[in-house]
């Protein structure tokens, strides 16, 4: 998954005015640390840090309970 991530970046230009309406970080990530996550989203207001891991979705009952975090 990080090789082809790698690969995509290094051969395609990326936006550097990314906007989302909410950026979650979830704070027991072993994929991307957490830190990494807030240094590349600095200055961002919209900014939600979970105490889960990289995949947080499971945590959720369903897809509506992912969108009242919005």
């Amino acid at each position: 998954e990080l090789t082809s991530i790698k690969n995509y970046v290094l051969n395609n230009k990326i936006e550097e005015n990314i906007k989302f309406d909410l950026i979650v970080i979830t704070k027991k990530d072993k994929i991307f640390s957490p830190q990494s996550q807030k240094n590349f989203w600095q200055g961002q207001s919209n900014i939600l840090e979970l105490d889960l891991g990289h995949f947080p979705f499971f945590y959720f009952e369903n897809f509506d309970k992912i969108l009242e975090l919005c």
